[in-house]
């Protein structure tokens, strides 16, 4: 079984209850699919320069096969909080994630955050085919 991956996921809202509204989101599909799935949540505002926005840190600790899950939880919550954006971290690397991105490309994103081998899909999940809206 592979080893989980730990992924920072930061959220700057425009409203307080934003943060909590992903959280939530995250918690039903991923616990769909393993009941036993945590999240460390810390909920206090991160440091910031006094002109950048507030941002809200959790830690997910990601099995490859709940990449896909968490891909649709993240694109679920965008599609419904415009003008937001969600940062994933891990190792030095990063992808911003925004309203804009279709499930592909947040799927994709997310998969680029996982070990596995230099153009090998890391998860037992195929990239889903690109539809015409994306």
């Amino acid at each position: 079984m592979d080893k989980p991956t730990l992924l920072e996921v930061a959220i700057f809202p425009l409203d307080w209850d934003e943060p909590v509204q992903l959280l939530q989101s995250l918690r039903e599909q991923l616990q769909a699919v393993d009941p036993m799935f945590g999240v460390d949540w810390s909920a206090s505002p991160q440091e910031q320069a006094p002109d950048e926005p507030v941002g809200f840190v959790f830690l997910l600790a990601l099995e490859p096969g709940l990449a896909q899950p968490l891909a649709q939880g993240i694109y679920s919550w965008l599609t419904v909080h415009e003008k937001n954006t969600v940062i994933l971290r891990n190792k030095g690397r990063a992808v911003e994630l925004t309203e804009g991105l279709g499930f592909p490309a947040v799927y994709r994103d997310i998969q680029l955050m996982l070990p596995g081998e230099p153009g090998q899909t890391p998860t037992q999940f195929p990239l889903p085919p690109e539809s015409d809206g994306d």
